[in-house]
Protein backbone atom coordinates (compact mmCIF):
# COMPACT_ATOMS: atom_id res chain seq x y z
CA UNK A 1 0.00 0.00 0.00
CA UNK A 2 1.56 3.35 -1.20
CA UNK A 3 -0.69 6.73 -0.37
CA UNK A 4 -3.69 4.37 0.85
CA UNK A 5 -3.86 3.03 -2.64
CA UNK A 6 -3.67 -0.80 -3.03
CA UNK A 7 -0.65 -1.84 -6.06
CA UNK A 8 -0.36 -5.19 -7.91
CA UNK A 9 3.54 -5.88 -8.76
CA UNK A 10 3.51 -8.20 -11.54
CA UNK A 11 5.95 -11.22 -11.21
CA UNK A 12 8.39 -9.52 -13.68
CA UNK A 13 7.73 -5.51 -11.75
CA UNK A 14 9.74 -3.55 -10.36
CA UNK A 15 10.62 -3.82 -6.14
CA UNK A 16 10.34 0.22 -5.59
CA UNK A 17 6.94 2.02 -5.66
CA UNK A 18 7.37 5.08 -9.28
CA UNK A 19 9.07 2.61 -11.52
CA UNK A 20 5.20 2.72 -13.45
CA UNK A 21 4.47 -1.16 -13.90
CA UNK A 22 2.38 -1.29 -11.04
CA UNK A 23 -1.11 -1.79 -11.29
CA UNK A 24 -3.30 0.62 -9.40
CA UNK A 25 -6.20 -1.74 -8.29
CA UNK A 26 -8.41 1.68 -7.76
CA UNK A 27 -7.79 3.13 -11.20
CA UNK A 28 -8.59 -0.75 -12.71
CA UNK A 29 -11.90 -0.49 -10.72
CA UNK A 30 -12.63 2.62 -12.44
CA UNK A 31 -11.44 1.15 -15.85
CA UNK A 32 -13.55 -2.23 -15.66
CA UNK A 33 -16.39 -0.42 -14.17
CA UNK A 34 -16.78 1.50 -17.56
CA UNK A 35 -16.60 -1.83 -19.74
CA UNK A 36 -19.61 -1.92 -21.96
CA UNK A 37 -19.37 -6.26 -22.38
CA UNK A 38 -22.34 -8.17 -21.24
CA UNK A 39 -20.37 -10.50 -19.51
CA UNK A 40 -17.16 -9.27 -17.59
CA UNK A 41 -15.01 -12.27 -15.23
CA UNK A 42 -11.68 -11.28 -13.79
CA UNK A 43 -9.36 -13.77 -12.21
CA UNK A 44 -6.70 -12.82 -10.21
CA UNK A 45 -4.24 -15.04 -8.92
CA UNK A 46 -2.32 -12.86 -6.63
CA UNK A 47 -1.36 -12.37 -3.16
CA UNK A 48 -3.34 -9.96 -0.88
CA UNK A 49 -6.49 -10.03 -3.32
CA UNK A 50 -9.57 -10.48 -1.06
CA UNK A 51 -12.13 -8.66 -1.73
CA UNK A 52 -10.18 -5.62 -3.13
CA UNK A 53 -13.27 -4.38 -5.73
CA UNK A 54 -15.54 -4.96 -2.48
CA UNK A 55 -17.88 -7.50 -2.70
CA UNK A 56 -19.30 -10.40 -0.33
CA UNK A 57 -17.52 -13.86 -0.82
CA UNK A 58 -20.26 -16.22 -2.58
CA UNK A 59 -18.35 -19.13 -1.82
CA UNK A 60 -19.37 -18.50 2.22
CA UNK A 61 -23.30 -18.22 1.21
CA UNK A 62 -23.30 -21.64 -1.20
CA UNK A 63 -24.38 -25.18 -0.91
CA UNK A 64 -24.67 -28.07 -3.26
CA UNK A 65 -28.16 -27.09 -4.38
CA UNK A 66 -26.97 -24.10 -5.63
CA UNK A 67 -24.25 -25.71 -7.76
CA UNK A 68 -27.22 -27.86 -9.18
CA UNK A 69 -28.96 -25.38 -10.58
CA UNK A 70 -26.82 -24.65 -13.54
CA UNK A 71 -29.01 -26.36 -16.09
CA UNK A 72 -32.18 -24.62 -14.84
CA UNK A 73 -30.61 -20.86 -14.92
CA UNK A 74 -28.42 -21.58 -17.97
CA UNK A 75 -30.52 -19.04 -20.32
CA UNK A 76 -30.97 -16.40 -17.33
CA UNK A 77 -27.17 -17.03 -16.91
CA UNK A 78 -26.52 -15.49 -20.71
CA UNK A 79 -29.11 -13.26 -20.78
CA UNK A 80 -28.39 -11.00 -17.69
CA UNK A 81 -25.60 -9.07 -17.01
CA UNK A 82 -22.82 -10.78 -15.31
CA UNK A 83 -19.54 -9.20 -13.50
CA UNK A 84 -17.76 -11.08 -11.10
CA UNK A 85 -14.13 -11.75 -9.52
CA UNK A 86 -12.39 -14.78 -8.67
CA UNK A 87 -8.94 -14.15 -6.74
CA UNK A 88 -6.83 -17.10 -5.28
CA UNK A 89 -6.96 -15.86 -1.53
CA UNK A 90 -7.59 -13.03 0.27
CA UNK A 91 -5.47 -10.58 2.33
CA UNK A 92 -2.31 -12.78 2.67
CA UNK A 93 -0.25 -14.84 0.88
CA UNK A 94 -0.74 -17.46 -1.66
CA UNK A 95 1.14 -20.48 -3.11
CA UNK A 96 2.82 -19.76 -6.31
CA UNK A 97 2.90 -23.53 -7.77
CA UNK A 98 0.97 -26.71 -7.39
CA UNK A 99 3.27 -29.65 -6.96
CA UNK A 100 4.82 -30.94 -9.59
CA UNK A 101 3.62 -28.35 -12.24
CA UNK A 102 4.69 -24.98 -13.35
CA UNK A 103 1.67 -23.53 -12.42
CA UNK A 104 -0.90 -22.15 -9.08
CA UNK A 105 -3.08 -24.52 -7.75
CA UNK A 106 -5.52 -22.04 -8.50
CA UNK A 107 -4.37 -22.12 -12.14
CA UNK A 108 -4.17 -25.56 -12.18
CA UNK A 109 -7.40 -26.13 -11.15
CA UNK A 110 -8.87 -23.53 -13.69
CA UNK A 111 -7.30 -25.56 -16.24
CA UNK A 112 -8.26 -28.63 -15.20
CA UNK A 113 -12.48 -27.78 -15.15
CA UNK A 114 -11.69 -25.92 -18.91
CA UNK A 115 -10.20 -29.33 -19.85
CA UNK A 116 -12.69 -31.26 -18.12
CA UNK A 117 -15.59 -28.97 -19.71
CA UNK A 118 -14.22 -29.41 -23.12
CA UNK A 119 -13.84 -33.16 -22.94
CA UNK A 120 -17.37 -33.66 -21.74
CA UNK A 121 -18.21 -30.96 -24.63
CA UNK A 122 -20.76 -29.11 -21.79
CA UNK A 123 -20.21 -25.44 -20.55
CA UNK A 124 -18.97 -24.57 -17.62
CA UNK A 125 -20.25 -21.31 -15.53
CA UNK A 126 -17.73 -19.08 -13.12
CA UNK A 127 -20.14 -20.31 -10.15
CA UNK A 128 -18.94 -23.94 -10.68
CA UNK A 129 -15.34 -22.92 -11.34
CA UNK A 130 -15.13 -21.05 -8.50
CA UNK A 131 -16.48 -23.97 -6.47
CA UNK A 132 -13.99 -26.59 -7.47
CA UNK A 133 -11.20 -23.76 -6.96
CA UNK A 134 -12.66 -23.76 -3.36
CA UNK A 135 -12.43 -26.88 -3.07
CA UNK A 136 -8.77 -27.38 -4.11
CA UNK A 137 -8.30 -25.41 -0.79
CA UNK A 138 -9.61 -27.55 1.34
CA UNK A 139 -8.10 -28.16 4.45
CA UNK A 140 -5.56 -25.15 3.34
CA UNK A 141 -5.79 -22.43 5.96
CA UNK A 142 -3.76 -19.75 5.01
CA UNK A 143 -5.29 -19.59 1.56
CA UNK A 144 -9.08 -19.13 0.78
CA UNK A 145 -10.53 -17.90 -2.75
CA UNK A 146 -13.05 -15.60 -2.92
CA UNK A 147 -15.28 -15.17 -5.84
CA UNK A 148 -17.43 -12.30 -5.51
CA UNK A 149 -19.42 -9.41 -7.53
CA UNK A 150 -18.21 -6.02 -7.02
CA UNK A 151 -20.52 -3.49 -5.98
CA UNK A 152 -19.93 -0.78 -7.85
CA UNK A 153 -19.89 -3.18 -11.24
CA UNK A 154 -23.44 -3.25 -11.41
CA UNK A 155 -24.01 -6.95 -11.72
CA UNK A 156 -27.00 -7.82 -13.35
CA UNK A 157 -27.85 -11.59 -11.91
CA UNK A 158 -26.13 -13.48 -14.88
CA UNK A 159 -23.24 -15.69 -14.67
CA UNK A 160 -20.08 -15.97 -17.42
CA UNK A 161 -20.08 -18.87 -19.26
CA UNK A 162 -17.21 -21.04 -20.69
CA UNK A 163 -18.07 -22.64 -24.08
CA UNK A 164 -16.26 -25.23 -25.52
CA UNK A 165 -15.06 -24.69 -29.02
CA UNK A 166 -17.17 -27.73 -30.26
CA UNK A 167 -20.29 -26.42 -29.33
Amino acid sequence: VKAEQAYWVPKDGSLEWGNGDWINVHELNIYLTEIKAHHLAVMVDSCYVGGKFKGTNILDLTDNDDRQSFNENLEDNLNLRARSVLSSGSTGRVSDTAPNSENSIFALTFLNVLKASEQMSSPVNMMNVASNVRRAFVGNFNQKPYYYHPDTWVHGGGDFIFIPKKN
